[in-house]
Protein backbone atom coordinates (compact mmCIF):
# COMPACT_ATOMS: atom_id res chain seq x y z
CA UNK A 1 0.00 0.00 0.00
CA UNK A 2 1.48 3.20 -1.09
CA UNK A 3 1.01 5.73 1.67
CA UNK A 4 1.99 3.27 4.50
CA UNK A 5 4.96 2.56 6.43
CA UNK A 6 6.22 -0.36 7.73
CA UNK A 7 8.52 -0.98 10.70
CA UNK A 8 10.90 -4.03 11.12
CA UNK A 9 14.41 -4.29 12.26
CA UNK A 10 17.17 -2.95 10.88
CA UNK A 11 21.18 -3.97 11.34
CA UNK A 12 23.13 -0.29 11.67
CA UNK A 13 25.98 -1.90 9.69
CA UNK A 14 28.73 0.22 10.56
CA UNK A 15 28.08 -1.52 14.07
CA UNK A 16 28.86 -4.43 13.17
CA UNK A 17 25.01 -5.09 14.15
CA UNK A 18 25.82 -5.57 17.46
CA UNK A 19 22.91 -3.32 17.99
CA UNK A 20 19.54 -3.29 16.64
CA UNK A 21 17.11 -0.23 15.96
CA UNK A 22 13.86 0.39 14.85
CA UNK A 23 14.28 2.92 11.83
CA UNK A 24 10.77 4.02 9.94
CA UNK A 25 11.37 2.76 5.80
CA UNK A 26 9.22 5.17 3.97
CA UNK A 27 7.36 3.87 0.93
CA UNK A 28 9.09 6.37 -1.24
CA UNK A 29 12.77 5.01 -2.12
CA UNK A 30 15.86 5.72 0.04
CA UNK A 31 17.18 8.42 1.80
CA UNK A 32 20.29 8.32 -0.46
CA UNK A 33 17.67 8.84 -3.47
CA UNK A 34 16.93 12.70 -2.41
CA UNK A 35 18.42 15.63 -2.04
CA UNK A 36 17.78 16.10 2.48
CA UNK A 37 18.39 19.90 2.25
CA UNK A 38 15.89 20.51 -0.46
CA UNK A 39 13.21 17.76 1.25
CA UNK A 40 13.42 19.37 4.39
CA UNK A 41 14.18 16.33 6.22
CA UNK A 42 17.41 15.60 8.03
CA UNK A 43 19.62 12.46 8.12
CA UNK A 44 18.14 9.92 10.73
CA UNK A 45 20.87 8.75 13.15
CA UNK A 46 20.38 5.58 15.29
CA UNK A 47 20.46 6.54 19.18
CA UNK A 48 23.46 5.15 20.28
CA UNK A 49 23.35 2.43 23.35
CA UNK A 50 25.60 3.46 26.12
CA UNK A 51 27.86 0.58 25.52
CA UNK A 52 27.95 0.48 21.78
CA UNK A 53 31.90 1.54 20.81
CA UNK A 54 32.28 4.33 18.98
CA UNK A 55 34.12 4.21 15.75
CA UNK A 56 37.23 5.52 16.83
CA UNK A 57 38.77 3.97 19.72
CA UNK A 58 39.37 6.33 22.66
CA UNK A 59 43.09 7.76 22.64
CA UNK A 60 43.93 6.20 26.11
CA UNK A 61 42.89 2.66 25.11
CA UNK A 62 45.40 3.14 22.44
CA UNK A 63 47.97 4.33 24.26
CA UNK A 64 47.50 1.94 27.35
CA UNK A 65 47.24 -0.90 24.48
CA UNK A 66 50.84 0.44 22.81
CA UNK A 67 52.61 0.62 26.40
CA UNK A 68 51.44 -3.18 26.94
CA UNK A 69 52.70 -4.18 24.00
CA UNK A 70 56.05 -2.21 24.06
CA UNK A 71 56.34 -3.45 27.92
CA UNK A 72 55.63 -7.37 26.93
CA UNK A 73 58.98 -7.13 24.08
CA UNK A 74 60.80 -5.47 25.83
CA UNK A 75 60.52 -8.47 28.50
CA UNK A 76 60.76 -10.86 26.20
CA UNK A 77 63.98 -9.25 24.41
CA UNK A 78 65.23 -9.07 28.37
CA UNK A 79 64.78 -12.46 28.86
CA UNK A 80 66.31 -13.39 26.13
CA UNK A 81 69.30 -11.20 26.50
CA UNK A 82 69.45 -12.63 30.73
CA UNK A 83 69.26 -15.89 29.49
CA UNK A 84 71.48 -17.94 31.27
CA UNK A 85 73.43 -15.06 33.23
CA UNK A 86 73.90 -15.03 36.64
CA UNK A 87 73.48 -12.20 38.49
CA UNK A 88 74.34 -10.81 42.30
CA UNK A 89 74.03 -7.65 44.24
CA UNK A 90 77.20 -6.01 46.08
CA UNK A 91 76.54 -3.71 48.75
CA UNK A 92 79.88 -1.68 49.48
CA UNK A 93 78.73 -0.42 53.01
CA UNK A 94 81.32 2.43 53.72
CA UNK A 95 81.35 5.29 56.97
CA UNK A 96 79.66 8.00 54.73
CA UNK A 97 76.82 5.98 52.45
CA UNK A 98 76.26 2.98 51.24
CA UNK A 99 76.66 1.84 47.47
CA UNK A 100 74.60 -1.20 45.98
CA UNK A 101 76.26 -2.14 42.60
CA UNK A 102 74.25 -5.13 40.10
CA UNK A 103 76.83 -7.37 38.31
CA UNK A 104 75.85 -9.92 36.14
CA UNK A 105 77.67 -12.28 33.76
CA UNK A 106 77.49 -15.40 32.23
CA UNK A 107 81.52 -16.36 32.59
CA UNK A 108 84.34 -14.71 34.29
CA UNK A 109 85.61 -13.18 30.81
CA UNK A 110 81.80 -10.72 30.57
CA UNK A 111 81.01 -9.54 34.05
CA UNK A 112 79.46 -6.14 33.29
CA UNK A 113 77.90 -3.85 35.98
CA UNK A 114 74.21 -3.33 35.35
CA UNK A 115 72.90 -1.19 37.97
CA UNK A 116 74.34 0.86 41.07
CA UNK A 117 72.38 3.03 43.91
CA UNK A 118 73.40 5.25 46.33
CA UNK A 119 72.05 5.63 49.93
CA UNK A 120 73.85 8.87 52.05
CA UNK A 121 75.18 8.42 55.47
CA UNK A 122 76.86 4.80 56.49
CA UNK A 123 75.02 1.86 58.39
CA UNK A 124 77.92 2.78 60.98
CA UNK A 125 75.64 5.95 62.37
CA UNK A 126 72.65 4.34 62.59
CA UNK A 127 70.20 3.02 65.26
CA UNK A 128 69.39 -0.59 64.92
CA UNK A 129 65.92 -0.12 63.68
CA UNK A 130 66.67 2.29 61.07
CA UNK A 131 69.24 -0.36 58.94
CA UNK A 132 66.01 -1.67 57.05
CA UNK A 133 64.93 1.81 55.64
CA UNK A 134 68.39 2.72 54.60
CA UNK A 135 68.31 -0.65 52.50
CA UNK A 136 65.30 -0.67 51.69
CA UNK A 137 65.76 2.74 49.50
CA UNK A 138 67.79 0.90 47.09
CA UNK A 139 66.35 -2.81 46.97
CA UNK A 140 62.86 -1.43 46.27
CA UNK A 141 64.35 0.12 43.28
CA UNK A 142 66.48 -3.04 42.35
CA UNK A 143 63.29 -4.81 42.82
CA UNK A 144 60.83 -2.89 40.59
CA UNK A 145 63.38 -3.46 37.63
CA UNK A 146 63.64 -7.11 38.39
CA UNK A 147 62.23 -8.13 35.13
CA UNK A 148 65.63 -7.29 33.53
CA UNK A 149 67.36 -10.31 34.81
CA UNK A 150 66.63 -13.73 36.99
CA UNK A 151 64.35 -13.80 39.40
CA UNK A 152 67.27 -15.60 41.65
CA UNK A 153 69.54 -12.86 42.59
CA UNK A 154 72.27 -13.36 45.55
CA UNK A 155 73.76 -10.58 47.92
CA UNK A 156 76.29 -9.72 49.88
CA UNK A 157 76.93 -6.79 51.79
CA UNK A 158 80.82 -5.51 53.16
CA UNK A 159 81.24 -2.88 55.81
CA UNK A 160 84.44 -0.74 56.47
CA UNK A 161 86.06 1.62 58.38
CA UNK A 162 83.10 2.88 59.84
CA UNK A 163 81.65 -0.55 61.29
CA UNK A 164 85.30 -1.02 62.29
CA UNK A 165 85.52 1.68 64.33
CA UNK A 166 82.59 1.18 66.46
CA UNK A 167 82.45 -0.79 69.58
CA UNK A 168 82.19 -4.92 69.21
CA UNK A 169 78.84 -4.66 70.77
CA UNK A 170 77.90 -1.92 68.75
CA UNK A 171 78.66 -3.63 64.93
CA UNK A 172 77.52 -6.68 66.03
CA UNK A 173 73.90 -5.30 67.04
CA UNK A 174 74.04 -3.21 63.71
CA UNK A 175 75.44 -6.47 61.70
CA UNK A 176 72.37 -8.56 63.14
CA UNK A 177 69.39 -5.95 62.10
CA UNK A 178 71.83 -5.86 58.45
CA UNK A 179 71.06 -9.34 58.07
CA UNK A 180 67.43 -9.71 58.89
CA UNK A 181 67.01 -7.07 56.38
CA UNK A 182 68.91 -8.94 53.55
CA UNK A 183 66.66 -12.35 54.71
CA UNK A 184 63.52 -10.45 54.36
CA UNK A 185 64.14 -8.96 51.04
CA UNK A 186 63.49 -9.83 47.43
CA UNK A 187 66.94 -11.32 47.13
CA UNK A 188 69.17 -14.79 47.65
CA UNK A 189 71.14 -14.12 50.96
CA UNK A 190 72.17 -17.40 52.50
CA UNK A 191 74.44 -17.20 55.47
CA UNK A 192 75.64 -15.07 57.85
CA UNK A 193 79.30 -14.59 55.57
CA UNK A 194 77.23 -13.26 52.98
CA UNK A 195 77.37 -10.05 54.82
CA UNK A 196 80.37 -9.06 56.88
CA UNK A 197 82.69 -6.58 58.36
CA UNK A 198 85.84 -6.37 56.22
CA UNK A 199 88.96 -6.45 58.17
CA UNK A 200 91.16 -3.12 56.73
CA UNK A 201 93.88 -6.21 54.71
CA UNK A 202 91.06 -7.72 53.51
CA UNK A 203 89.25 -4.04 52.17
CA UNK A 204 92.53 -4.13 50.13
CA UNK A 205 92.94 -7.49 48.80
CA UNK A 206 89.94 -7.23 47.19
CA UNK A 207 90.78 -3.73 45.81
CA UNK A 208 93.65 -5.48 44.02
CA UNK A 209 92.14 -8.29 42.92
CA UNK A 210 89.22 -6.04 41.50
CA UNK A 211 91.82 -4.50 39.27
CA UNK A 212 93.98 -7.52 38.37
CA UNK A 213 90.71 -9.56 37.46
CA UNK A 214 89.78 -6.79 35.02
CA UNK A 215 93.48 -6.35 33.71
CA UNK A 216 92.92 -9.79 32.83
CA UNK A 217 95.41 -12.92 33.00
CA UNK A 218 98.29 -11.49 30.84
CA UNK A 219 97.80 -7.89 31.32
CA UNK A 220 99.31 -5.08 33.52
CA UNK A 221 100.53 -5.79 37.11
CA UNK A 222 98.48 -3.30 39.38
CA UNK A 223 99.49 -2.13 42.52
CA UNK A 224 96.41 -0.31 44.14
CA UNK A 225 95.35 2.75 46.57
CA UNK A 226 91.76 3.30 47.98
CA UNK A 227 91.14 6.07 50.59
CA UNK A 228 87.61 6.40 51.77
CA UNK A 229 86.18 8.22 54.69
CA UNK A 230 87.54 6.68 57.54
CA UNK A 231 90.61 4.61 55.96
CA UNK A 232 92.95 4.47 53.51
CA UNK A 233 94.83 0.91 51.94
CA UNK A 234 97.41 0.11 49.38
CA UNK A 235 97.91 -3.36 48.11
CA UNK A 236 100.23 -4.52 45.24
CA UNK A 237 101.84 -8.23 44.41
CA UNK A 238 105.51 -8.67 45.94
CA UNK A 239 107.74 -11.62 46.20
CA UNK A 240 108.83 -12.88 49.59
CA UNK A 241 112.27 -14.26 48.26
CA UNK A 242 113.25 -10.47 47.20
CA UNK A 243 112.64 -9.20 50.32
CA UNK A 244 109.95 -6.86 49.11
CA UNK A 245 107.56 -8.54 51.03
CA UNK A 246 106.87 -7.82 55.18
CA UNK A 247 104.43 -9.72 57.68
CA UNK A 248 101.10 -7.65 55.98
CA UNK A 249 101.10 -9.66 53.23
CA UNK A 250 97.97 -13.08 52.40
CA UNK A 251 98.34 -15.79 50.38
CA UNK A 252 95.87 -16.02 47.14
CA UNK A 253 95.75 -18.27 44.54
CA UNK A 254 94.67 -16.15 41.86
CA UNK A 255 94.48 -17.25 37.75
CA UNK A 256 96.67 -20.92 38.23
CA UNK A 257 99.61 -19.49 40.20
CA UNK A 258 99.53 -19.01 44.18
CA UNK A 259 100.37 -15.17 45.10
CA UNK A 260 101.15 -13.13 47.89
CA UNK A 261 99.78 -9.16 48.07
CA UNK A 262 101.06 -6.93 50.46
CA UNK A 263 98.05 -5.02 51.70
CA UNK A 264 97.89 -2.79 54.49
CA UNK A 265 95.05 -0.61 55.77
CA UNK A 266 95.16 2.51 58.13
CA UNK A 267 92.32 3.27 60.09
CA UNK A 268 91.35 6.78 60.55
CA UNK A 269 93.67 8.22 57.75
CA UNK A 270 90.50 8.54 55.38
CA UNK A 271 89.51 11.64 53.77
CA UNK A 272 87.05 12.72 56.22
CA UNK A 273 88.88 11.52 59.86
CA UNK A 274 91.96 13.18 58.47
CA UNK A 275 90.20 16.46 58.42
CA UNK A 276 88.60 16.29 61.51
CA UNK A 277 91.94 15.41 63.34
CA UNK A 278 93.36 18.09 61.66
CA UNK A 279 90.48 20.50 62.62
CA UNK A 280 90.79 19.13 66.42
CA UNK A 281 94.53 19.78 66.38
CA UNK A 282 93.87 23.46 65.16
CA UNK A 283 91.82 24.14 67.74
CA UNK A 284 93.63 22.40 70.19
CA UNK A 285 97.09 23.99 69.49
CA UNK A 286 94.95 27.72 69.54
CA UNK A 287 93.98 26.83 73.03
CA UNK A 288 97.17 25.83 74.45
CA UNK A 289 98.96 29.38 72.35
CA UNK A 290 96.07 31.86 73.32
CA UNK A 291 94.93 30.02 77.06
CA UNK A 292 91.24 30.15 75.79
CA UNK A 293 89.09 29.28 72.81
CA UNK A 294 89.35 31.73 70.42
CA UNK A 295 85.92 31.87 68.11
CA UNK A 296 88.65 32.65 65.28
CA UNK A 297 91.34 30.14 64.22
CA UNK A 298 93.56 30.82 61.68
CA UNK A 299 93.47 27.76 59.01
CA UNK A 300 95.99 28.13 55.66
CA UNK A 301 94.37 24.99 54.25
CA UNK A 302 91.31 26.34 53.53
CA UNK A 303 90.11 29.38 50.62
CA UNK A 304 87.78 31.43 52.78
CA UNK A 305 86.04 31.96 56.35
CA UNK A 306 84.27 29.04 57.11
CA UNK A 307 82.44 27.89 59.77
CA UNK A 308 82.29 24.22 60.97
CA UNK A 309 80.26 22.72 63.66
CA UNK A 310 81.44 21.01 66.49
CA UNK A 311 79.21 18.38 65.93
CA UNK A 312 81.22 17.59 63.30
CA UNK A 313 84.23 17.16 65.27
CA UNK A 314 81.76 15.89 68.68
CA UNK A 315 78.51 15.73 69.32
CA UNK A 316 77.18 19.42 70.71
CA UNK A 317 76.39 22.36 68.06
CA UNK A 318 79.43 24.51 69.42
CA UNK A 319 81.06 26.14 65.77
CA UNK A 320 84.32 27.69 65.60
CA UNK A 321 85.19 30.28 62.38
CA UNK A 322 88.30 28.91 60.05
CA UNK A 323 90.02 32.18 59.21
CA UNK A 324 91.21 31.60 55.81
CA UNK A 325 95.07 32.12 55.01
CA UNK A 326 95.48 29.36 52.16
CA UNK A 327 98.69 28.64 50.78
CA UNK A 328 100.23 25.50 49.41
CA UNK A 329 103.38 25.74 51.45
CA UNK A 330 101.71 26.74 54.85
CA UNK A 331 99.09 23.94 54.46
CA UNK A 332 101.66 20.99 53.48
CA UNK A 333 103.85 22.93 56.53
CA UNK A 334 101.47 22.67 58.88
CA UNK A 335 100.44 18.88 58.33
CA UNK A 336 104.13 17.99 58.11
CA UNK A 337 104.40 19.66 61.39
CA UNK A 338 100.62 18.88 63.04
CA UNK A 339 100.20 15.35 61.53
CA UNK A 340 102.16 12.29 63.27
CA UNK A 341 101.57 9.93 61.01
CA UNK A 342 102.99 6.78 62.97
CA UNK A 343 102.63 4.35 60.17
CA UNK A 344 104.97 7.03 58.17
CA UNK A 345 107.66 6.84 61.22
CA UNK A 346 107.74 2.63 61.01
CA UNK A 347 108.04 3.64 57.32
CA UNK A 348 112.25 4.40 58.04
CA UNK A 349 112.81 0.43 59.50
CA UNK A 350 110.68 -0.84 56.69
CA UNK A 351 108.75 -2.54 58.92
CA UNK A 352 105.34 -1.64 57.66
CA UNK A 353 106.10 -0.33 54.28
CA UNK A 354 108.90 -2.09 52.53
CA UNK A 355 110.75 -0.71 49.60
CA UNK A 356 107.92 -1.43 46.75
CA UNK A 357 109.29 -3.82 44.03
CA UNK A 358 109.38 -2.68 40.62
CA UNK A 359 107.42 -5.38 38.53
CA UNK A 360 104.53 -2.88 39.52
CA UNK A 361 103.26 -1.28 36.17
CA UNK A 362 101.33 1.44 37.40
CA UNK A 363 99.44 2.45 40.63
CA UNK A 364 95.23 3.14 40.24
CA UNK A 365 94.20 5.65 42.71
CA UNK A 366 90.46 4.48 43.95
CA UNK A 367 87.72 6.52 45.58
CA UNK A 368 88.77 9.90 47.30
CA UNK A 369 91.95 10.02 45.41
CA UNK A 370 90.09 10.04 42.24
CA UNK A 371 87.69 12.80 43.52
CA UNK A 372 90.05 15.06 44.55
CA UNK A 373 92.54 14.59 42.03
CA UNK A 374 90.75 13.49 38.58
CA UNK A 375 89.04 17.65 39.20
CA UNK A 376 92.94 19.26 39.19
CA UNK A 377 94.85 16.10 37.51
CA UNK A 378 92.75 13.75 34.75
CA UNK A 379 93.41 10.61 34.42
CA UNK A 380 96.79 9.57 34.71
CA UNK A 381 100.00 11.72 35.67
CA UNK A 382 103.29 11.23 36.97
CA UNK A 383 104.09 11.69 40.23
CA UNK A 384 106.91 14.70 39.54
CA UNK A 385 103.89 16.82 38.51
CA UNK A 386 101.24 16.12 41.58
CA UNK A 387 103.29 19.04 43.29
CA UNK A 388 103.05 21.52 40.60
CA UNK A 389 99.72 20.99 40.36
CA UNK A 390 98.49 20.97 43.74
CA UNK A 391 100.08 24.19 44.04
CA UNK A 392 98.17 25.96 41.24
CA UNK A 393 95.08 24.52 42.68
CA UNK A 394 96.04 26.23 45.93
CA UNK A 395 96.75 29.08 44.50
CA UNK A 396 93.38 29.37 42.64
CA UNK A 397 91.46 28.65 45.74
CA UNK A 398 91.63 31.54 47.15
CA UNK A 399 89.95 33.39 44.50
CA UNK A 400 86.80 30.84 45.16
CA UNK A 401 83.79 29.91 47.48
CA UNK A 402 83.30 26.35 46.16
CA UNK A 403 84.73 23.16 48.53
CA UNK A 404 86.44 25.29 50.48
CA UNK A 405 88.52 21.92 52.49
CA UNK A 406 90.18 20.92 48.71
CA UNK A 407 93.68 22.57 49.25
CA UNK A 408 93.63 20.28 52.57
CA UNK A 409 92.71 17.57 50.90
CA UNK A 410 94.97 17.19 47.97
CA UNK A 411 97.77 18.61 50.48
CA UNK A 412 96.65 15.28 52.40
CA UNK A 413 97.01 13.17 50.21
CA UNK A 414 100.29 14.64 48.73
CA UNK A 415 101.89 14.07 51.68
CA UNK A 416 100.40 10.35 52.68
CA UNK A 417 101.77 9.61 48.50
CA UNK A 418 105.05 11.20 49.19
CA UNK A 419 106.18 10.58 52.84
CA UNK A 420 103.84 7.92 53.82
CA UNK A 421 103.88 5.56 50.73
CA UNK A 422 107.43 6.96 49.42
CA UNK A 423 106.09 7.35 45.72
CA UNK A 424 108.27 9.21 43.70
CA UNK A 425 108.95 10.91 40.25
CA UNK A 426 109.80 6.95 38.84
CA UNK A 427 106.10 6.00 39.93
CA UNK A 428 103.23 6.40 37.41
CA UNK A 429 99.76 7.08 39.00
CA UNK A 430 96.27 6.86 37.22
CA UNK A 431 93.75 7.92 39.13
CA UNK A 432 90.08 6.23 38.14
CA UNK A 433 86.40 6.23 39.12
CA UNK A 434 86.01 2.84 36.86
CA UNK A 435 88.66 0.37 35.15
CA UNK A 436 87.52 -1.53 31.89
CA UNK A 437 83.59 -0.10 32.44
CA UNK A 438 83.44 -1.36 36.16
CA UNK A 439 83.45 0.45 39.39
CA UNK A 440 87.48 0.88 40.83
CA UNK A 441 85.96 -0.71 43.81
CA UNK A 442 86.47 -3.29 46.57
CA UNK A 443 82.93 -4.42 45.26
CA UNK A 444 83.68 -6.79 42.71
CA UNK A 445 87.04 -8.35 44.13
CA UNK A 446 84.24 -9.65 47.07
CA UNK A 447 82.15 -11.19 44.70
CA UNK A 448 84.34 -13.26 43.07
CA UNK A 449 86.13 -14.45 46.46
CA UNK A 450 82.55 -14.96 48.16
CA UNK A 451 80.72 -16.27 44.98
CA UNK A 452 81.41 -20.16 44.30
CA UNK A 453 80.97 -19.47 40.55
CA UNK A 454 84.62 -18.03 40.57
CA UNK A 455 85.86 -20.94 42.85
CA UNK A 456 88.24 -21.67 39.72
CA UNK A 457 90.15 -18.70 39.56
CA UNK A 458 90.43 -17.41 42.52
CA UNK A 459 90.71 -18.69 46.43
CA UNK A 460 91.66 -16.01 48.59
CA UNK A 461 91.74 -18.57 51.59
CA UNK A 462 94.25 -21.55 49.73
CA UNK A 463 95.25 -23.92 52.35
Amino acid sequence: MGGVSRERPQCVAWKGCSNFNLIKEPDYGTFEEHNEASMGIQALEAPRHPWTPSKTPPIAFVIVFLTLFFLALFTLYNEAVFAGRKTAIVIDAGSSHSHFTLFTWTDESDIKSIMHCTVQQGISTLDDYDVKNHLETCLLNISRARGLWPSSTRIFLGATAGMRHLSPATADSLMTAVRSSLQDSDFDFRDEGDAAILSGSKEGLYDWITINFLSGVNGENMGVMDMGGASCQLSYECTPTEGNCSSNTMDIYFYNKFRTIFTKSEPCYGINTAHKRYLVDLISKGFYKNKSFSKEIKDPCISYPTHFKKSYLEDNQCTRLMISDSSFDESYSKLSSDFTFSFITANSTSEYYPERPYIIDEYIGEASLYWEFYKILGGKTSFSKLEEHIREQCQRQKESKNHPSDCFKINFIHKLLKDGYKFDQNDDLRFADEFRDISASWSLGFLLAKHEYFRSILNDNPA
